[in-house]
């Protein structure tokens, strides 16, 4: 390949880069209208156990992830990667447990089981959709954008996969003490 092929960015990490820095900034301003008159989620969240200012820091915390997702995958960079793929499988693994622990949380809230079956298969589908985007970082031509380089996918898929398996537990233990 020539050095312009090289340098060019694929037209999927910039949809991707794109897409996640507007998520990132939609999150981020619904986190901070989220405390505007909305007693009625508040109220939700006191039956599950969750305090509403911790799930607003957390949706802003989402969000400004998702802007520096954008921002990593838009610079190219192999720190930029190893970022982007380490918040895309954490995002994944997330979106999988909230199908599988969905039906927990509805039954706090005094919701029907027939009632959560769209919700989990919703999950689920994103939760794919994360590892499709994971697996499209993972080509060839995209590590060599980002200089990761073909030849080491294995031992990278393995040091992301350990990446993440901390990251969820780090999640959980402050979920744990969060919530109690």
């Amino acid at each position: 390949m020539t050095e312009d092929t090289v340098n060019k960015r694929p037209i999927g990490v910039t949809l991707l880069a794109i897409l996640n820095l507007l998520s990132g900034i939609a999150i981020i301003v619904i986190a901070i209208f989220m405390g505007a008159g909305l007693n009625e989620i508040d109220a939700d969240l006191e039956k599950i156990g969750a305090s509403a200012l911790l799930v607003r820091a957390s949706a802003l915390l989402l969000g400004g992830l998702f802007v520096a997702t954008g921002f990593a995958l838009w610079g190219g960079r192999t720190k930029g990667w190893w970022f982007a793929t380490w918040v895309i499988g954490m995002m994944g693994v997330n979106t999988l447990l909230t199908a599988v622990t969905i039906g927990d949380l509805a039954a706090n809230l005094g919701v029907s089981s027939i009632e959560v079956t769209p919700h989990r298969v919703k999950f689920l589908v994103r939760g794919l959709l994360y590892f499709a985007i994971l697996f499209y970082l993972f080509r060839p031509r995209v590590l060599e954008f980002f200089g990761v380089g073909s030849e080491s996918r294995g031992p990278a898929f393995l040091k992301l996969v350990g990446a993440v398996g901390v990251g969820v537990v780090i999640w959980w233990i402050g979920g744990y003490f969060a919530g109690g």
